[in-house]
């Protein structure tokens, strides 16, 4: 599982008996060593990761789309740049989480985009036998 707590990202393994992570109501508590701790689970928007789980690449925040590096069904790899985001005066460049194939692609040059608008969906590459 991956955690977040002031800025920093962890990956927990929930297997070790004295690392414990559960989520509540209020968000995320962990345990390690004995002490608790209060973090919030980690989904990574629009970055080197992306949505890790989905595929699913999100605006990390509102801006406008300025150029579209891919097409619905190319094949991409991990890291490969898919679109760039204007935003706050920086460009921000959103790149493909794993390698795959653009399922989906919800983005056009010159758009306007809310925060955690989907731009672009990657399913994973078929692992060979």
């Amino acid at each position: 599982m991956r955690i977040e707590a002031d800025g920093v990202v962890y990956e927990v393994d929930n297997s070790a008996p004295s690392n414990r992570v559960m989520l509540t109501a209020c968000g995320v508590l962990g345990w390690r060593n004995g002490a608790t701790f209060p973090f919030r689970s980690y989904e990574p928007r629009g970055s080197a990761l992306g949505h890790i789980s989905s595929g699913t690449i999100l605006a990390p925040m509102p801006g406008r789309v300025i150029a579209v590096e891919v097409s619905a069904g190319d094949a991409v790899s991990k890291g490969q740049k898919l679109l760039t985001l204007e935003a706050m005066k920086m460009e921000h460049t959103l790149v493909a989480p794993f390698d795959g194939t653009v399922a989906e692609l919800n983005a056009s040059p010159g758009a306007q985009v809310r925060v955690d608008a989907p731009l672009a969906r990657i399913e994973p590459a078929k692992e060979r036998d």
